[in-house]
């Protein structure tokens, strides 16, 4: 039964997606996988318990991709760029969905999306503090200001309506390299410009599953 609550989990997870869960009925969420309401019933109570579903299936994705990205380099500073292309991956969500989420579901919103977006700012800071740690960065960085512009600058640029979709990952990208360098030491630098060809094509043939919820 475990594959069915998959497949519900999937196909639900595309259609809050696309257009809000308040919209979106049980009754859909059947329809679309061709299944009577009856077996998605007995996986799901309703329609609160499908969405809280959906969106632990959202982060356990995450977390997996992120462990990931600590066997890709071991190098602190390429890690909080992989990172980046992560959470690219992981912000694009639909604001209607966000909308509806805080309005119609408020606890869900704070306990299950609100917290985990804000997380990936914990994510980032933790790859900083390694990278202060092992001396990359001059002082004076403040990791937190760090941290919180570089994870809200990817957010707004990605959610974006004035910004074309194409033009959006060029954006980040050209933002998180140079912001980076701008924090690191003279020896640092030199080491960061010494790789970056190298591994700025590992970065664009790394490919993340997509955490669009």
């Amino acid at each position: 039964m475990e594959d069915v609550k998959e497949k519900i989990v999937a196909s639900a997870r595309v259609l809050f997606a696309q257009n809000g869960c308040k919209r979106i009925t049980m009754d859909e969420v059947s329809n679309s996988l061709r299944m009577s309401k009856r077996t998605l019933y007995e996986q799901f109570a309703n329609k609160e318990e499908l969405i809280k579903a959906c969106i632990d299936d959202w982060n356990r994705r995450l977390e997996k991709e992120a462990l990931r990205i600590e066997g890709i380099t071991d190098s602190p500073v390429w890690r909080m760029l992989f990172m980046g292309k992560l959470f690219q991956r992981y912000g694009m969500i639909n604001q209607l969905f966000l909308a509806d989420m805080e309005k119609y579901y408020p606890e869900l919103y704070n306990t299950k999306l609100c917290v985990p977006l804000n997380l990936r700012t914990e994510h980032l800071k933790r790859q900083l503090q390694n990278a202060s740690e092992q001396g990359f960065f001059r002082e004076g960085i403040d990791l937190g200001i760090a941290s919180m512009l570089m994870t809200n600058c990817t957010y707004h640029v990605l959610n974006s309506k004035a910004i074309p979709i194409e033009e959006r990952t060029p954006i980040i990208r050209e933002f998180m390299v140079n912001y980076m360098r701008g924090m690191l030491t003279l020896k640092a630098a030199e080491e960061y410009d010494n790789n970056k060809e190298r591994m700025l094509k590992m970065l664009e043939e790394t490919s993340f599953e997509s955490l669009r919820l």
